[in-house]
């Protein structure tokens, strides 16, 4: 009769124990354990992330017919210094950014700018722009 080679000839040998199989169901469940904790830490999103998701709602709600309509917005790190909106949509625009900013931070992520001039806002092709001069 011909035996398997033993795992560790050292072991011990234990009834009903096979070297091969060992206790599946518990590997599989702190290999699940693992995996699932580690997603929880990394779960954060990026800071490119939370730049287009801004971005995407700032030019959904970006449309003005004249420069006095128009507003600057200074986001914070890293949604960049500032931004020109309606001033129609100033609260909610401040929202957006403070809910993004807190979802970057929220694993430990942190940014900080040194912001220059804000400029002047002007209503260029139906949207609020920044004016650097």
């Amino acid at each position: 009769m011909l035996l398997p080679p033993a795992a560790d000839a050292a072991a011990p040998a234990r009834a009903g124990y096979s070297p091969r199989m060992g206790s599946g169901r518990a590997v599989r469940a702190a290999l699940s354990f693992l995996f699932v904790g580690a997603g929880f830490l990394a779960c954060g999103p990026d800071a490119d992330e939370v730049q287009r998701e801004f971005d995407a709602f700032v030019a959904n709600v970006n449309h003005c017919q004249a420069a006095d309509e128009c507003t600057i917005v200074g986001p914070g790190c890293p949604l960049g210094c500032s931004v020109a909106v309606p001033a129609s949509a100033r609260s909610a625009v401040e929202a957006k950014a403070a809910e993004l900013i807190r979802d970057y931070e929220r694993f430990g992520a942190r940014c900080e700018y040194d912001c220059g001039p804000r400029g002047t806002v002007d209503c260029r092709e139906g949207r609020c722009v920044t004016v650097v001069e």
